[in-house]
């Protein structure tokens, strides 16, 4: 099968039998994985060199529509909201 034809199966682990969801890795191999990264003891290339994880994929350029789309947060101010313990003052000529 050629590289850019999916598959209907699932993808399992490289590591176990678990499905693989990122870098071809489970959610706990992948933790085990990000841990030795993070401790220094293993890289991402190393792991792609020995098997044990799938290099990195891009985001698509949905990703990229998205980001135009979604309006970001520094864009505007937070505004102020009113103290909710403040009573409203009363309308001239209600309740009488």
């Amino acid at each position: 099968m050629a590289a850019t034809e999916k598959s209907d199966e699932p993808r399992t682990c490289l590591t176990c039998t678990r499905p693989g969801i990122r870098r071809g890795l489970c959610h706990r191999c992948y933790q085990c994985c990000s841990a030795q990264v993070r401790a220094g003891r293993l890289t991402w290339d190393d792991a792609e060199a020995l098997g044990l994880a799938n290099p990195a994929r891009t985001p698509g350029p949905w990703n990229d529509q998205f980001r135009k789309l979604a309006p970001s947060k520094a864009s505007k101010p937070p505004q102020p909201r009113p103290p909710k313990d403040l009573a409203k003052p009363a309308e001239p000529g209600a309740g009488a």
